[in-house]
């Protein structure tokens, strides 16, 4: 199952060509999410990270250490090794092309600072399971993690 959906992710990604032919992967952020999603939520049933949600898939506990490396190794080459594979093919085979998607890509990109707002969404969340994980599964970490990010991230509010 893992490595079927990591495929299927995988597949979906190295598909999706952008620019010139439709928007960037960058600018089709619904798209980017969910396959940011899946690809997370597929490495961390592969890690075992939390037992309760490998239970609700019906998963089965890795016999060991050294096949949950297998399965890693597995995975991080499915998606990483497609991705590569389909840049160097286009790179032999459509050098013009995938230039032009590049350059294309790039003068369409947002601004700096809209893009460091996003990367600082990510750093945040990263951080915040990061001190979950550290803290062995404290729902405090959550709620306050919430309330920070309410704080930081929600719509600022003019004052009357």
């Amino acid at each position: 199952f893992l490595i079927e959906t990591a495929q299927q992710v995988s597949v979906m990604a190295v598909n999706y060509k952008g620019r010139p032919f439709m928007l960037a992967a960058t600018e089709n952020a619904a798209m980017g999410y969910s396959l940011l999603a899946v690809c997370v939520g597929v490495f961390v049933c592969a890690f075992e990270v939390w037992p309760y949600l490998n239970d609700l898939l019906k998963l089965v506990p890795m016999p060991s250490d050294e096949f949950r490396t297998k399965v890693l190794v597995s995975l991080g080459s499915s998606v990483f090794g497609s991705l590569v594979w389909d840049r160097v093919c286009v790179a032999i085979f459509a050098p013009k092309l995938l230039w032009v998607g590049y350059v294309d890509a790039w003068n369409a990109s947002p601004p700096w600072r809209d893009q460091l707002k996003s990367f600082s969404k990510i750093g945040y969340i990263g951080a915040i399971l990061g001190v979950y994980w550290l803290t062995d599964q404290n729902l405090a970490i959550l709620i306050m993690g919430w309330f920070g990010w309410r704080r930081f991230f929600g719509e600022q509010r003019p004052n009357p």
